[in-house]
Order: structure tokens, then C-alpha cells, then sequence
């Protein structure tokens, strides 16, 4: 029992876990703050849909919509901008709607780069898998040759 520490089940970067922060630990405090900062400078009926928003921009772009979804994540910031430039001039229903539509943007591109590098990685595996089977083709063909050749060989000798 003494040997426990508290909080043992966190790994400090000292302790070889330098890739599991800078991965998911840093991004997660980052995202974190993001939403306490549009918690707090929003105000009105209306602050969760602007801070789920930018939460879903940031894991969009965590899962690289900024390469496989561009046009849609962009479409998402200007929407967000849009609906915060709304809000400033009091248009609450209009920044709530642009807000939701930013929301549903992020979402999509989130989506839409995954589905994307899945099938970039689907397209990569089956080449590979081309590969491999003209690979085993003519090793097939090699086999068979030298069957051929044995055979060759061994009647050749049983002649002689």
C-alpha cells in the first residue's frame, strides 16, 4: 500500500508519456478553454450553441478537416464569425440560427474528413493488397518453372 501514489494512474512526461500529452491531453485543455472563454464573454439565450460550435470546429479540425474537408470547415468559421457579428448588432435569432448551422458544418466536416482518410487508407490497402497478389502470382509462376525444371532434370537423369 505504500508503494501507491496518488494520482498513479497519470504518467508524467518524465516517465516516457511525452506522445499521450501532446496527443490527446494538451488538445483536450485547449478545447476546454475555449469553451470557458465563449462561456464567458457570451451572454444572452443563446451562449451553448456558439460554445458547442467551437468545440466541434476544434475536433473537426483535431481530425484533419483542415486537409481532407477544407471548404466545409472554412464554411464553418465564416458561419460562426457570421453568427457572432449577429449577435454583437442583437440579432439574436439570426446569430442563433448561423450559430446552429456553424454547429451542424463542423459536424458534417468532421464527418466528411473522416470518411475521406478512411478511404484514402481503403485505396492504400487495396494497392498494397494488388501488390501482394502479383507478388504471389509470380511466385507461383517461379514454382512452377522449377517443378518444370525438376521434372526436367530428374526424367533426364533416370534416361541417362
Amino acid at each position: 500500500m505504500s508503494n501507491l501514489r496518488p494520482c498513479s494512474w497519470f504518467l508524467l512526461p518524465s516517465q516516457g508519456n511525452n506522445d499521450m500529452i501532446l496527443r490527446y491531453l494538451i488538445p483536450a485543455l485547449m478545447i476546454s478553454l475555449l469553451s470557458l472563454a465563449s462561456c464567458s464573454y457570451m451572454r444572452g439565450p443563446f451562449p451553448a450553441t456558439f460554445s458547442d460550435a467551437r468545440l466541434e470546429i476544434a475536433l473537426a479540425e483535431q481530425a484533419d478537416a483542415s486537409t481532407y474537408a477544407s471548404r466545409e470547415i472554412d464554411e464553418a468559421r465564416i458561419l460562426l464569425s457570421q453568427a457572432e457579428r449577429a449577435a454583437g448588432e442583437g440579432d439574436e435569432k439570426g446569430a442563433e440560427r448561423l450559430a446552429e448551422r456553424a454547429l451542424l458544418m463542423a459536424r458534417y466536416a468532421k464527418i466528411l474528413a473522416s470518411y475521406r482518410k478512411l478511404k484514402r487508407e481503403v485505396e492504400r490497402e487495396e494497392i498494397e493488397l494488388q501488390t501482394l497478389q502479383r507478388e504471389v502470382e509470380a511466385a507461383k509462376v517461379k514454382r512452377q518453372s522449377a517443378e518444370a525444371e525438376l521434372k526436367r532434370l530428374t526424367k533426364g537423369g533416370d534416361g541417362e
